[in-house]
């Protein structure tokens, strides 16, 4: 087994163990609370020979101290720092008995608080992508009805019209019938100014500027950057087998998302290459990344494959 292999099998099981850390928190926990108190309870039997022995002892002491009164040892306050010293014995004695179930349960429960925060963390996270889906399918569905109609929209959702008699938005917004001329549909939106075809970003997409400490004024470098960190990140998905896209985002120096803790790359998945989209039409809008002094930020988006626990 060459060491490319064995990187990615060792990633691989970690990732597994990740995946699986609430369940294995879980049962560990309910495991250790039940054999604390298994543990507890046998203790219970012994604790009263303990007791019984201490106080024994306590009696012995009181019994030496009334048979020789006049030995300066026995003196009342002696036969007090003998008690103390006795009762402090048998106290540890006790934790001692009662240690390993505390410390079993202890554990125990910590593990059942680490499964909940674990499970809590990852709800919010798909909660969170939750919405940023939400969010990009209602301005998509705002897209089609600007560009097609609301009968359209209609009709693409629900699918309950029929297109004999539809109205669409022809190219100048104009509605039209359907069925009345054959309508080129426009599949991208078109910038006022220049009538450049700009794709909409999806809801993974970050904007690289200066709030980035990689950021520089220069595009040439920052070109240079980007294309290095896509390189290490690729170079990263073949060696360990998987990438988070909040690592993607830790490269590039900008702030991670509660989706990007679940979400990225896995090998032989999808496209398998991690690609930041540096030369997307926002950034290179006439075929080539634009060198020289740089515009106020690079708009960069991802082609992440999925939620990575689902795809291994």
């Amino acid at each position: 087994m060459n060491t490319e292999m064995l990187s990615v099998k060792t990633a691989r099981a970690k990732l597994l163990f990740h995946k699986h850390s609430p369940e294995i928190l879980l049962v560990g926990g309910i495991a250790s609370v039940l054999g604390g108190t298994v543990l507890a309870c046998r203790a219970t039997l012994k604790a009263p020979d303990l007791v019984k022995e201490a106080k024994s002892m306590m009696k012995a002491v009181e019994l030496i101290a009334e048979n020789a009164p006049d030995d300066p040892e026995n003196a009342p306050s002696e036969v007090k720092k003998a008690k103390v010293v006795l009762g402090l014995e048998y106290g540890f004695g006790l934790a001692r008995l009662y240690a390993p179930s505390v410390i079993l349960m202890t554990a125990g429960i910590g593990m059942l608080v680490g499964s909940n925060r674990i499970l809590s963390r990852r709800n919010a996270a798909l909660l969170g992508m939750y919405k940023a889906v939400d969010e990009a399918f209602k301005r998509y569905r705002g897209r089609v009805r600007d560009e097609l109609g609301e009968e359209v929209d209609t009709y693409f959702r629900y699918r309950k019209a029929r297109k004999d008699g539809m109205q669409i938005l022809d190219m100048k917004k104009k509605p039209i019938k359907w069925d009345d001329t054959e309508v080129e549909l426009p599949g991208e939106l078109a910038d006022d100014e220049d009538g450049r075809i700009l794709g909409m970003p999806s809801q993974y997409a970050v904007f690289f500027d200066s709030g980035s400490p990689q950021w520089r004024t220069d595009n040439t470098f920052n070109e240079f950057f980007l294309k290095s960190q896509q390189n290490y990140a690729n170079q990263k998905l073949q060696m360990s087998g998987h990438v988070f896209l909040n690592e993607v985002y830790d490269m590039l120096g900008v702030d991670r998302t509660k989706e990007g803790a679940i979400v990225g790359w896995v090998k032989d998945h999808g496209d398998d290459f991690i690609d930041f989209d540096i030369y997307n039409p926002y950034n290179a809008p006439y075929g080539e990344f634009e060198t020289g002094p740089s515009t106020e930020s690079l708009l960069l988006d991802f082609n992440v494959d999925g939620v990575i626990f689902d795809l291994i």
